[in-house]
């Protein structure tokens, strides 16, 4: 839910500038949401999803927030796959690729104790719960 949150909140701006920039809300929307997970995740430890969700990212040596480029490449790893294929997805076929490797990432930080999916395992991030 709070990539939903979050994704709504990146296309809402997407598609505010890419009116008045008269540009492809796609090519808007890669740079916007690396731009705000990377920003709001190295400098609050939380996005706006996460945060109502009562969740946050931490690094996982110290427990702080995560550095930049920490939180670039957690970023990056979790929505990259769906960059890379974004429009090159045309038909269902296309899409089960896709969906295995997202599927992948969640599917591996439900069985996982520390819940760190691939893209905290890459990064050296860990979800925490967020004090409020």
């Amino acid at each position: 839910m709070a990539r939903v949150v979050d994704g709504l909140l990146v296309a809402l701006v997407a598609g505010v500038l890419a009116v008045v920039v008269d540009v492809d809300n796609r090519w808007l929307a890669i740079p916007l949401s690396l731009a705000y997970e990377t920003v709001a995740l190295s400098r609050w430890g939380t996005t706006v999803g996460k945060r109502k969700m009562g969740l946050a990212v931490a690094a996982e040596d110290g427990g702080g927030r995560p550095s930049p480029l920490a939180a670039l490449v957690r970023t990056a790893v979790l929505l990259g796959p769906g960059w890379v294929a974004s429009d090159r997805i045309d038909t269902l076929g296309e899409w089960v690729p896709l969906l295995v490797v997202l599927a992948n990432g969640y599917v591996i930080a439900s069985r996982r104790d520390d819940r760190r999916g691939l893209h905290d395992l890459a990064a050296g991030t860990r979800p925490v719960v967020a004090v409020p």
